[in-house]
């Protein structure tokens, strides 16, 4: 089936037309990603992720060069990309005889690679880039919950009484449950302490780091910089480092929103920074996956969604995300973390916004809602 879609379909929520139907359930899409600006691009990749979950995988992406291979690398299972070179003819661009047929074939092979596709194997595959660490250790457990209930004290008490304290900390679910307590601490020097053993761990410890680990001290940073941005301006390029190897050794939405978002309060554009395009990409595509047509149901995802369409001035959907989280509220301590990223991306981005009357009107609209939700 081959169909053309409206240029508003990237721009608003079409959830419920029969356009985005027709696109999610289509044997095979053909994408010129040159007609597309990169905020759409980010909204495109979204719904290739919910066409891969729902088993419709066969896509053909269209580039002019050879660009952002990297950008491109999680779509090569579910997409066939080709570039060609437009050719000017009676005053219009065209594509050549070659690449037409380049197209046809792509549209055979892909249509036979669906058939053949196993999704079981897939979606295995597609969990593993989510899998959270795991520990036998009944003590790691018991951390673990403790964590959870936010009783962070009782963790550090635990696990600085312990006998066998040294060997416990060999375990890295124990140690992440207690430099996380320490790091929640309103201390400052056990905060020092958590940030000395994890720099510690992750340059002499196992040669594959854990990449919770990694985004843990990439929190620690953030968290210095939140404090006092003028005077610590060092820890935002401290934390943008640790995110970005966490981010390198395991790609995932929490260590990919938080260096996106550090990077754009450094003062990193879109339009001018490919490793922003290439996350943001990754995260929209990865949600899509995740979710598929249904709605959000892990408030952290919906979160990230939130932000990511904040930092990218797509004021559709944070309007949307906004009124999706006021209609089912999660812990107040949740919406207090998001809110805080927000004023922080706020504070930063407000002055580089480029927003139209109405759109300023409806985002700060949107964000006040959020704030009077959080408020109870």
């Amino acid at each position: 089936m081959l169909i053309r879609l409206r240029e508003s379909f990237l721009l608003q929520q079409v959830e419920d037309t029969e356009e985005f139907w027709r696109f999610q359930t289509a044997d095979v899409t053909l994408i010129d990603l040159n007609i597309l600006g990169w905020k759409r691009e980010m909204l495109l990749f979204f719904h290739l992720g919910v066409r891969e979950i729902l088993g419709q995988g066969a896509n053909i992406l269209l580039s002019v060069s050879a660009r952002e291979e990297k950008l491109l690398d999680d779509l090569k299972d579910t997409c066939t990309i080709l570039h060609y070179e437009p050719i000017q003819g009676d005053g219009e661009e065209g594509c050549s005889p070659e690449i037409l047929l380049e197209i046809h074939n792509a549209i055979s092979q892909a249509s036979k690679k669906r058939i053949r596709t196993n999704h079981e194997v897939e979606s295995s595959a597609r969990l593993k880039i989510f899998e959270p660490l795991n520990s036998d250790s009944e003590l790691a457990k018991t951390l673990s919950s403790l964590r959870e209930s936010e009783k962070y004290q009782n963790i550090i008490n635990l696990v600085e009484n312990l006998p066998d304290y040294e060997d416990a900390m060999t375990d890295p679910q124990v140690m992440y449950s207690y430099v996380f307590a320490l790091s929640r601490s309103n201390c400052a020097q056990a905060k020092d302490k958590a940030l000395e053993i994890l720099l510690s761990y992750n340059r002499n410890g196992p040669q594959v780091t854990l990449p919770e680990l990694l985004c843990l001290s990439g929190r620690i940073y953030k968290d210095k910089f939140q404090e006092c941005p003028k005077e610590n301006r060092q820890c935002l390029d401290d934390a943008i480092q640790w995110y970005r190897k966490a981010f390198e050794v395991k790609p995932s939405l929490f260590a990919g929103i938080n260096l996106l978002t550090l990077l754009v309060i450094k003062g990193e554009q879109f339009l001018k920074n490919s490793e922003l395009k290439e996350i943001g990409i990754r995260l929209s595509y990865w949600l899509g996956k995740r979710h598929g047509t249904d709605s959000f149901i892990n408030y952290w995802d919906l979160a990230t969604w939130l932000e990511l369409n904040l930092l990218s001035e797509n004021v559709p959907e944070v309007v949307s995300t906004v009124e999706k989280i006021t209609l089912r509220p999660p812990k107040p301590w949740c919406l207090a973390s998001t809110l805080k990223n927000i004023d922080m991306i706020l504070n930063f981005q407000q002055e580089r916004m480029n927003l139209d009357p109405q759109s300023h009107s409806a985002l700060y609209a949107s964000l006040r809602n959020l704030k009077e939700c959080a408020q109870g």
